[in-house]
C-alpha cells in the first residue's frame, strides 16, 4: 500500500458522529504511531469550542477547509500523500465520496474506512445488527461505490459518539 504509516481523516464539522475525528486522530497518532492529517470541513478558519480547542494541545495536524467546494480535498492534501489509510467521516453521498475514493485508489490504500450512519437501518430491532435490512440512502450508495471501485473498505454505522471533549455535553450528559 502507499503512504506507509500515514492516515488521512476527512472530518465533518458536526452532527451525530462529528466528534469522532479528534479521538480517532489521537489514538492513531499516540497508540498506533501513525502520521495523521485531518482535513476538517468548516474552514478556512478553525472552529472554537471542544473538541476543536484541543487540537493544538494534542499535536494534531489539521487543515481547515470548505469541503463542499470543488477540488477542496485534492487541494488540502496536495503534496501530503500518499496515505495508507483513509477515514471518511464526511461523505453523505457518492458525489461527496467520489473524489476521496479516486485519491484512495491512486494511493493504493490499505483500507478506506467509511463512517456511515445507524440511521440507515430499516427496522427498530434492539440491539441493531449488521445483518438488519437497510434503507437506500446516500450512505448506502457510498458503500456500494466503494465496493464497485474495488477499494478495500470498512464501514461503521454509529448512532452517536460521546465521551471526553465532545461538544454535545448539554444533552448527552
Amino acid at each position: 500500500a502507499g503512504g506507509k504509516n500515514k492516515a488521512l481523516i476527512i472530518q465533518n464539522k458536526g452532527g451525530g458522529h462529528g466528534e469522532l475525528g479528534f479521538q480517532l486522530a489521537k489514538v492513531l497518532k499516540e497508540e498506533k504511531g501513525l502520521e495523521v492529517l485531518m482535513v476538517h470541513d468548516g474552514g478556512p478558519e478553525p472552529r472554537s469550542g471542544e473538541p476543536f480547542d484541543s487540537y493544538d494541545e494534542a499535536g494534531l495536524d489539521v487543515v481547515w477547509t470548505n469541503l463542499g467546494s470543488s477540488g477542496a480535498v485534492q487541494e488540502a492534501v496536495a503534496g501530503r500523500g500518499p496515505f495508507e489509510f483513509v477515514i471518511d467521516n464526511w461523505s453523505k453521498d457518492t458525489d461527496m465520496a467520489k473524489p476521496v475514493a479516486d485519491l484512495s485508489k491512486e494511493w493504493n490504500v490499505e483500507n478506506y474506512i467509511f463512517v456511515s450512519s445507524a440511521g440507515m437501518y430499516k427496522g427498530a430491532s434492539q440491539p441493531m445488527k449488521e445483518t438488519d435490512e437497510v434503507k437506500e440512502t446516500g450512505q448506502r450508495a457510498v458503500e456500494e461505490l466503494l465496493a464497485a471501485e474495488g477499494l478495500p473498505w470498512t464501514s461503521f454505522r454509529p448512532q452517536y459518539i460521546y465521551g471526553p471533549k465532545t461538544n454535545k455535553r448539554d444533552y448527552i450528559d
